[in-house]
């Protein structure tokens, strides 16, 4: 009995030894298989992206007030709040007819009203004659300026899509609450003209955001034909305007209650600046000139070599080694978003999308993957609340906080 036991395992071992063997001389003469965990994991948001994108039919544009966007033909008003994006009703209409160098130029435009402050866009073309098509907008006249009138109109006398936010307006004409028009708001004298015809555009001009705390440029003192165009800055407190600062450039202005951000030329480079006189601080400094950079927001990207900084804090955007192609990039407050095509790797298809959200005060950096979410070279704009794309003509707005439910990976 226990030699037939003895016999019985000693075959079973053999018959064992022979199957593996067998599976061995097999899977050589198959081809190697990867293993699954050595494929790169991608979790998609396509389905999870569509269900937390609001969409819009209107082609939106940006204000520099948060989350206020607008549309034109017709004008209409979109302000993003609570993780959505809703239309605004306006408060009033303003008929403003303003003349300049001699031509009038008629506007219809609405004023909506966020906080204590109203806003208003308007539009005005004419088919021929020196100006053609104007872009308007109409602001509170800030205190600093002590004036008597209720509202500044702001015009851009070169284009009429220009985005509110982006716009540097040659025009500062104040207006009654009624609309009624009054004085520049500072002294044209001896305003020269362009060849065309038009009023010299850089002779006293500012954005949005310098207006409102009291800052405006002015390039009298520089030739307009100028291939880097200079001017200097300009401060008003208290009704009173003086020079703080000389031979700046328009590449990047911004400001707020604290701080004034804008940039100077320096030997085949340029750099950012905050604060005036001996008190200015450079903040970067970006080798090459301004036309090889594309500044959208607080970023400041160059295709060249996919590369960007965000201009408040000089410190460089991370994740665009990853992007075989950038369609737009932009940053506000600490956050840079940037959208476009990723890298080729093993497992990822060349259309995949991507969304990658960098945090400059966290150093975090978070990438979303999707398919076919927003058309190549898109705009995009930001605010607090969140981003807003284009698809197929169409606006796409989605919050920062439906973005942060999706998929993600973080890069370290």
């Amino acid at each position: 009995m226990k030699k037939k036991t003895v016999f019985t395992i000693c075959f079973a071992v053999l018959v064992c030894i022979g199957i593996a063997a067998g599976f061995y001389f097999l899977s050589k003469n198959k081809e190697p298989v990867e293993s699954e965990q050595e494929q790169p994991a991608y979790d998609f948001a396509d389905e999870a992206y569509q269900k937390a994108a609001v969409t819009l039919a209107q082609k939106l544009y940006a204000t520099d007030i948060d989350g206020l966007f607008y549309s034109l033909s017709p004008v209409k008003y979109y302000y993003a709040k609570g993780g959505t994006i809703k239309e605004l009703s306006a408060k009033t209409t303003l008929q403003v007819s303003p003349v300049v160098a001699g031509v009038e130029m008629a506007f219809q435009i609405p004023l909506v009203e966020i906080g204590k402050r109203s806003f208003g866009i308007g539009v005005w073309h004419a088919d021929e004659g020196i100006y053609n098509d104007v872009f308007a907008v109409v602001e509170d006249t800030p205190a600093t300026y002590v004036s008597p009138y209720t509202y500044v109109l702001c015009l851009d006398t070169s284009r009429s899509d220009a985005g509110a936010a982006s716009a540097l307006y040659s025009e500062l004409i104040c207006l009654g609450a009624d609309g009624s028009v009054g004085d520049y708001l500072f002294s044209q004298n001896n305003r020269t003209t362009e060849p065309s015809g038009k009023l010299r555009t850089d002779w006293d001009c500012a954005t949005l955001s310098l207006l409102r705390q009291g800052y405006t440029l002015s390039g009298r003192k520089y030739n307009h034909s100028d291939e880097a165009q200079k001017y200097d800055l300009l401060q008003t407190v208290s009704g009173r305007t003086d020079t703080c600062q000389s031979e700046i450039s328009d590449t990047f202005l911004y400001a707020d209650k604290k701080n004034i951000y804008y940039t100077a030329a320096q030997d085949g480079a340029w750099a950012v600046f905050c604060g005036t006189g001996e008190g200015a601080k450079e903040i970067v400094r970006l080798e090459g000139e301004p036309a090889a950079y594309t500044v959208n927001g607080f970023t400041a990207y160059r295709s060249g070599d996919n590369t960007a900084v965000h201009l408040l804090s000089g410190k460089a955007v991370a994740g665009l080694d990853a992007f075989k192609s950038v369609y737009s990039l932009a940053g506000i407050g600490t956050k840079t978003v940037t959208i476009g095509k990723e890298q080729n790797k093993v497992g990822l298809d060349y259309k995949v999308q991507k969304i990658c959200l960098a945090d400059s005060k966290s150093g975090q950096t978070r990438v979303y993957y999707a398919n076919d979410i927003f058309d190549e070279n898109t705009p995009l704009l930001l605010c607090a609340q969140g981003m807003l794309t284009q698809k197929g003509g169409k606006s796409v707005f989605i919050s920062f906080k439906a973005l942060e439910s999706l998929p993600y990976s973080v890069l370290e």
